[in-house]
């Protein structure tokens, strides 16, 4: 379990590198997304004719905010957590099913970044555009796996860690803090 000890100084890094970089995408998603959606009303109430696509453009922002935010919030522990019967549980098996629940949280938004990424390779292929624009859709779609890729790192840091302090219930870190 020596291998762990590396995490420490992984997990400081990556906390401080993966919160500049969550904060300021996320700072300019907001701006942006907040400029199409003034910029469309406007238009819709001054010129009769909003801006063509902005939903699609926003409701991808949406997603990209969502995983920015999923990945700030476990980094922080404050998630919401479901604590009447894991709190009655005795510690060890507390920490088995916080190792499960970590592991199938990661699988899960693995799964989901590969989804994603296909998606977003097919769509530079293809060089699809949305229609009413003429803009390509691939810079947008790129965001989506980023985020959910910035959000994997964050479970696997996660899950070292539950599996550390799973590791230190059963009694092979002692004299390891």
């Amino acid at each position: 379990m020596r291998v762990l000890g590396v995490f420490k100084p992984l997990g400081a890094m990556w906390s401080f590198i993966l919160g500049g970089v969550i904060r300021w995408l996320g700072i300019s998603i907001v701006i942006i997304m907040a400029f199409f959606v003034a910029a469309s009303t406007i238009s819709r109430y001054l010129f009769n004719k909003p801006v063509p696509a902005y939903d699609t453009y926003v409701g991808l922002m949406m997603v990209v905010i969502i995983a920015f935010g999923a990945s700030y919030v476990l980094r922080q522990g404050k998630h919401p957590k479901v604590g009447i019967v894991v709190d009655k549980l005795p510690p060890k098996v507390a920490a088995y099913l916080q190792v499960i629940g970590d592991f199938i949280s990661l699988v899960v938004v693995f799964l989901l970044v590969v989804a994603v990424a296909k998606i977003t390779l097919i769509s530079f292929a293809s060089k699809l555009i949305e229609e009413s624009t003429g803009f390509l859709m691939w810079p947008m779609y790129l965001l989506v796996p980023v985020a959910f890729s910035l959000l994997a790192i964050e479970f696997t840091y996660q899950t070292a860690q539950s599996i550390k302090k799973l590791s230190a219930l059963r009694g092979h870190l002692k004299g390891r803090g």
